[in-house]
């Protein structure tokens, strides 16, 4: 796969990382979620410009390069923030007629996205999460609150502490719990634990998941946003 440098974005608040491969006149727009990053859709990316399409892959705010300009802005994780984010994203680079491909947290964003930019966007596809779900009047069988164990984790402190102290160990631990088949290079699994390294990755992670929940004060100035989705 041809791939260019990382390049960036200025949106109102991030200077938003992407990579930008292929030269198709197809463009898809891939989405990551969470623990993940960019680098995670290579192979998705590889097979897609193989067939003629241009791929675009951002990393969302607090992962890789992706930073808030602002130190003392808001690090939150809130999803109506990062659909902000990327809706923003999409109109710095005039993304128009394109497919996008989100990822968890990808396609919790994406459904966001096509409510807002549906008149640029030709195709969607949504993987691992149905739209509306994880709010805090939801109800869950014991099977799923049982696999969201991180989730309530993360409302804790000492859960906070743990992801701050190891993120490496604790993502690791995810990724062999979710795709216990997965073949991954080590030089591919340490590509992307890099990303959380950025300094904004905890708090935007676990802000994200206290306040889906409920257990975090969303940011006032996304009320109207919220709303709206």
């Amino acid at each position: 796969m041809t791939e260019t440098a990382l390049q960036f974005a200025t949106t109102s608040c991030l200077d938003m990382a992407y990579l930008d491969s292929g030269a198709g006149e197809n463009l898809c727009l891939l989405v990551h979620g969470w623990p993940d990053d960019a680098l995670t859709w290579t192979r998705v990316a590889t097979q897609l410009e193989a067939q003629g399409v241009r791929t675009v892959r951002p990393y969302l705010r607090g992962f890789g390069p992706t930073r808030i300009r602002d130190s003392t802005a808001s690090r939150s994780g809130q999803l109506v923030a990062l659909a902000h984010d990327l809706i923003e994203f999409i109109e710095a680079l005039d993304l128009r007629d394109f497919v996008l491909v989100g990822h968890d947290w990808g396609a919790r964003l994406s459904y966001m996205v096509a409510a807002r930019l549906g008149d640029r966007i030709k195709g969607m596809v949504c993987l691992s999460v149905g739209y509306g779900t994880n709010g805090p009047g939801q109800q869950l069988s014991f099977e799923q609150a049982r696999m969201y164990w991180y989730h309530w984790y993360f409302a804790t402190e000492l859960g906070r502490q743990a992801l701050q102290a190891d993120p490496e160990a604790f993502t690791r631990q995810l990724w062999a719990y979710w795709s216990p088949s997965l073949t991954l290079d080590e030089s591919e699994w340490l590509a992307t634990a890099r990303s959380f390294e950025n300094p904004d990755w905890v708090g935007v992670t676990i802000d994200s998941y206290r306040q889906r929940w409920g257990n975090s004060k969303g940011d006032p100035l996304l009320e109207a946003d919220e709303a709206y989705f």
